[in-house]
């Protein structure tokens, strides 16, 4: 009996330095009265911090600071790898027989998400049914008048290369574009991702507006930046193809790539291949103390009078990049309401609808500035006109729906501050809970 006292004391050794080393055959941490904390797999413990390292044979004994006499007996060492073993084939059978159920019930599990999802964007839509079918509508001129424009002054620009007309069209149709994908995501009721989405397509407004506003050498720089961007990507993805197990660039294709690239550097310079070189020359002409390497996108935006957007902007990269900011910077959700918003919302569709649609007037309405020097297009002008004034004219109505319908639920949800959040519908939860869950703030 003394001796088994004796060993089991050794195993606990109390060093100088106020580290307590305690032999790796404990692997549930917990404290006893005056022993100080026994760490899982022994690691050392100091006021209760321990030192995360896991190593098991030799560096036992370098990581508790014992002697060679002090070292893990066979049969301990034997138990403690048994020990090991088992729990690396625990955690490798839980994991099968896990994702194995899921499997198996995967048709029943996605048909109950797929039922309260269905009833979710039911509800929503029949909140904010109003701006979002004026938001629709809008979508439908906007292509329309991207589609006039290509089709009735592409074949007075065929003859020569117009790269002013090529980037405001192309731009346009990125515009529509994303304008629909904020669409799906307002549907969906995911409004950060919207918003996330309306910096992109306010990005897009803002460079339609300031190649319009420029002379078509300015165009033909944004229009030729692509190579120096292609080249940038070809040596990154040649860099980690093989991490990657995709297949690499071919030497002809790099030789094309870097011959392109070399090219417009010896046309436009060495500083073309920095990021917004392409409007340099524009910028300088409207602020000459600008310098290169400061010359970013809010240069862009002052440029066309809309830096006021800025503030939005910025909140907008809050839902993108996963700083600090992110973690409560979110729409659809609220504060002083115990819900961690982990899926869609019925709340602030507001903000990024209406921001869409401001930048998708802005990028149509570029296409006016246009300057053919056909006489022959004047009719085509007028009828492109009367399209975009429709869509400025059901833009502001649909604006003011989203406002309306915000300020309604705002007030709604007001009026039940006093009481727990009603979430997907199911009975409201206590006081204080803190719940993830996927659909939120379901306000009937």
């Amino acid at each position: 009996m003394n001796s088994d006292l004796n060993r089991r004391e050794k195993r606990r050794v109390k060093r100088d330095d106020g580290y307590y080393a305690l032999r790796r055959y404990c692997f549930t941490p917990h404290r006893r009265p005056g022993r100080g904390l026994r760490a899982s797999g022994g690691q050392y413990a100091r006021d209760g911090q321990p030192i995360h390292q896991i190593n098991f044979g030799r560096e036992v004994r370098t990581e508790m600071g014992l002697s060679e006499s002090d070292a893990l007996t066979a049969e301990e060492q034997q138990l403690v790898d048994g020990i090991v073993a088992k729990i690396r084939r625990g955690l490798s059978d839980a994991s099968k027989r896990f994702g194995v159920r899921v499997v198996r019930h995967g048709s029943m599990i996605l048909r109950g998400r797929r039922i309260r999802s269905q009833g979710f964007q039911e509800r929503l839509y029949s909140r904010w049914s109003g701006p979002l079918d004026l938001y629709e509508l809008c979508l439908y001129v906007a292509q329309n008048c991207g589609d006039y424009f290509n089709r009735k002054f592409r074949p007075k620009t065929a003859v020569g290369n117009d790269y002013q007309f090529e980037a405001m069209v192309r731009l346009q149709a990125g515009a529509v574009r994303v304008a629909g994908e904020i669409y799906a995501l307002l549907l969906s009721g995911y409004a950060s991702g919207a918003h996330a989405r309306w910096r992109t397509l306010h990005e897009i407004a803002v460079t339609a507006l300031f190649i319009a506003q420029e002379n078509k050498e300015t165009a033909e720089r944004y229009m030729h930046h692509l190579f120096v961007k292609s080249y940038e990507d070809s040596l990154q993805y040649q860099k980690h193809a093989k991490k990657l197990k995709v297949k690499p660039l071919t030497q002809r294709e790099l030789r094309r790539i870097k011959k392109d690239y070399l090219a417009v550097i010896a046309r436009y310079g060495e500083d073309f291949r920095k990021g917004y070189a392409w409007a340099r020359p524009a910028l300088l002409r409207h602020n000459s103390k600008l310098k290169g390497d400061k010359i970013g996108f809010d240069h862009l935006q002052a440029a066309v009078n809309v830096q006021h957007w800025t503030p939005y902007y910025r909140m907008a990269s809050h839902a993108v990049h996963p700083s600090s900011t992110f973690i409560r910077s979110h729409l659809g959700g609220r504060v002083d309401i115990p819900v961690i918003l982990a899926g869609p919302s019925n709340a602030d569709l507001a903000d990024p609808g209406q921001g869409a649609l401001i930048s998708l007037t802005n990028a149509t309405a570029a296409l006016l500035t246009y300057e053919s020097g056909s006489l022959e297009l004047t009719e085509f002008r007028l009828s492109l006109s009367a399209m975009v004034l429709s869509l400025h004219a059901l833009s502001d109505s649909a604006s003011r729906e989203f406002i309306k319908v915000h300020r309604q639920l705002e007030d709604e949800i007001r009026a039940e501050k006093g009481s727990p959040p009603r979430i997907s519908g199911r009975v409201p939860r206590r006081e204080g809970y803190i719940g993830i869950v996927g659909l939120a703030l379901q306000s009937a």
